[in-house]
């Protein structure tokens, strides 16, 4: 099970796209720990939209 989410970021009115099979509440946590360079000058972030699919594609 893959998940595309969308989050907002709360310091720099900016979106951010991604895409996980580890869970989006884990992830979100990821990139507010800072974790991810691209998302890393946007902390703190918050979900705005998941959607689960089968395949990654």
């Amino acid at each position: 099970m893959y998940k595309t989410y969308i989050i907002y970021s709360l310091s720099s009115d900016k979106y951010y796209i991604g895409s996980t099979s580890v869970g989006v509440e884990k992830r979100l946590e990821r990139h507010n720990e800072g974790w991810s360079r691209s998302t890393k000058s946007g902390i703190p972030w918050v979900i705005k939209y998941s959607k689960s699919f089968d395949v990654k594609s």
